[in-house]
């Protein structure tokens, strides 16, 4: 169990590795496919959207509307994998009391980013889509860049929890093997000395 444990972990960490490289690499391949590496047809296209000013704001929102899906469904991944982690943590290990809080800790992160902080992100994140870069209405752009911050460092501590567990699960295997090799050593010194009063 322990082993799955350390597998599910390993998905876990790696996801949120994958979901920001490409997350940010959606939004970064607006500029590149406007400004730096036009393909053959680009041109006509970004003229028929008005010109790259226009072209760069639809495209944005496309990107940004893709980087909400995909975070909607990383979420979803998420609190299966952190829930399943959670019950094999408690039901199939025999970890401490600090890996199990570490654990729930990560789970309620999970909740409040998908429940509380993503609603409140997508909405605003849509309202500024179209919006002017100089334009800022009733301080969206501010509330927008707080509550993203907050989701960000929110993602940060949920990797450090993942290998704060990967650590102590493989230092609790390494003790259980220790463990193991003590009885069993003390089980040889035994059969040895009855060996001997026998003899």
């Amino acid at each position: 169990m322990r082993r799955l444990a350390c597998l599910l972990l390993g998905m876990w960490l790696g996801g949120i590795l994958l979901f920001s490289v490409v997350a940010t690499q959606n939004l970064a391949s607006v500029d590149e496919v406007i400004e730096f590496h036009p393909g053959i047809g680009d041109e006509a296209n970004i003229k028929k959207l008005g010109g790259p000013s226009s072209a760069r704001v639809f495209l944005m929102h496309f990107a940004a509307e893709q980087n909400r899906t995909n975070s909607r469904h990383w979420e979803l991944i998420q609190i299966i994998v952190s829930i399943g982690l959670l019950i094999l943590i408690v039901f199939g290990t025999h970890e401490g009391k600090i890996t199990m809080g570490l654990t729930l800790i990560a789970v309620i992160l999970v909740f409040v980013q998908h429940f509380l902080l993503k609603p409140s992100i997508m909405g605003l994140g849509r309202s500024l889509d179209y919006l002017a870069l100089d334009a800022d209405l009733g301080g969206i752009r501010h509330q927008f860049r707080f509550w993203n911050i907050t989701y960000i460092v929110l993602e940060f501590i949920k990797a450090g929890i993942c290998l704060g567990l990967t650590y102590l699960m493989m230092k609790s295997k390494s003790m259980s093997r220790r463990r193991a090799g003590d009885v069993d050593d003390q089980g040889r010194r035994q059969r040895r000395r009855v060996s001997d009063e026998l003899d």
